[in-house]
């Protein structure tokens, strides 16, 4: 679960690194989907944009706040005894939803670069 919350900031970082911006050393990775959002013009709001698409760009927003809440409340990079320990499907999950969300974001920059 670390591993995915890690991932993600880490894409994040990179996709600000390599748009040419300065790169926020702190790991808030809201605040980081924010600045990628503006370096790949994602703007739900775009009047061009099916409604389906749009239901996707604004989900991710939702999977980046899933990630980051259970990576809180599941994940070991705190020091503490977790009220929470999660099975091997929590793992699973936070995987699968990092994964595709790297995926998309590396791909439409990709994209957006050719």
């Amino acid at each position: 679960i670390t591993n995915a919350r890690s991932l993600v900031e880490a894409v994040l970082k990179e996709l600000i690194r390599k748009a040419g911006k300065e790169v926020p050393t702190h790991g808030n990775v809201k605040k980081l989907y924010n600045i990628v959002k503006q370096v790949l013009n994602f703007d739900p709001s775009q009047k061009d944009l099916a409604n389906t698409l749009r239901q996707i760009m604004s989900g991710l927003e939702s999977l980046l706040s899933g990630i980051s809440g259970l990576s809180n409340m599941m994940g070991d990079r705190h020091a503490y005894d977790k009220e929470y320990k999660p099975a091997k499907y929590h793992a699973e999950l936070a995987r699968n939803v990092a994964l595709t969300f790297c995926n998309f974001l590396v791909a439409e920059y990709i994209h957006q670069q050719t």
